[in-house]
């Protein structure tokens, strides 16, 4: 199923290879100590509203994530890198893999680290004004003179404009690069798989704890600059709802992922016209 915005995680400018479990979600290997930054583009000719969260808080205001949390309005075609948890309208407090228990949502006011390792968006589409349909009279030309009773037809006449009430919250847009188109904001609860547990091993006299997955959180780093502006978006539809899950190299594998040493980005793809016409190498003279 095609969708309306891409989701990626990215480090060190480029994006976490994406793997896929038995049951067809994605996953990423986090590292202790890398910082990343959520990247989202829009695929569509119209406003989106995308709401984000991480291990399951708004980064908007550190909250639960739920439907109702704020996010960001990406433009036609836009494209919008988010390195952090929002602090204000100007900077940010970088994303950065780390230990569960240091993580925003240990420390931070939710201390819920529950739906640890996972990064969710839902994408909604904008409301539009519609232009209703109004019975409006039309004699139609008969040449048989009054024999034939005069009808109606339906057609779309003037209206006068709808007033709409404006959205709760406010929303905010990043200028983050001269590259993107404005991105603005409202937020999304996820729920993360968390598996572990602890159970001594029979014929030992300690009790051993297993490897468990979910070892990873989300950690408030540095101070970053990241400048936003505040706009109204009046929502329509949930059009998309979208996870990545994270975890370390050992919690993959427990989920029987098989994780690449050393993951390589795709060469970028030729262009088939890049030019319009045939300069002559420098050897070439014309003539047999």
């Amino acid at each position: 199923m095609s969708s309306t915005v891409d989701l990626s995680i990215q480090v060190a400018g480029k994006p976490l290879h994406i793997y896929k479990d038995h049951e067809a979600d994605s996953f990423v290997e986090g590292r202790k100590g890398s910082e990343y930054i959520i990247h989202a583009k829009n695929k569509s000719s119209s406003r989106v509203l995308v709401i984000l969260s991480v291990d399951g808080l708004s980064i908007m205001d550190g909250k639960p994530a739920s439907t109702s949390s704020h996010g960001y309005i990406l433009g036609p075609w836009a494209v919008i890198s988010i390195p952090g948890w929002s602090l204000d309208d100007q900077t940010v407090a970088k994303f950065k893999f780390g230990d569960k228990e240091k993580s925003y949502a240990a420390l931070g006011e939710a201390q819920d680290t529950s739906n640890s390792g996972t990064i969710g968006m839902l994408v909604y589409s904008e409301k539009t004004k519609q232009v209703p349909y109004t019975l409006q009279p039309y004699l139609n030309y008969d040449p048989y003179g009054d024999t034939r009773p005069k009808r109606a037809y339906w057609s779309k006449g003037p209206q006068s404009d709808n007033h709409y009430e404006p959205t709760q919250g406010i929303l905010r847009s990043a200028n983050s690069n001269s590259n993107s188109q404005a991105a603005q904001a409202q937020s999304i609860g996820s729920t993360a798989l968390h598996v572990g547990h602890s159970s001594p091993v029979i014929g030992c006299s300690l009790p051993i704890t297993p490897a468990t997955a979910n070892n990873l959180g989300t950690e408030f780093g540095s101070e970053s600059s990241f400048k936003t502006v505040s706009k109204s978006f009046e929502r329509d539809y949930q059009i998309q709802a979208s996870t990545i899950y994270y975890d370390d190299a050992r919690g993959l594998k427990l989920r029987g992922i098989s994780v690449i040493k050393n993951p390589q980005t795709p060469a970028p793809k030729g262009n088939p016209f890049p030019g319009t016409s045939c300069k002559p190498p420098a050897s070439w003279s014309g003539k047999q």
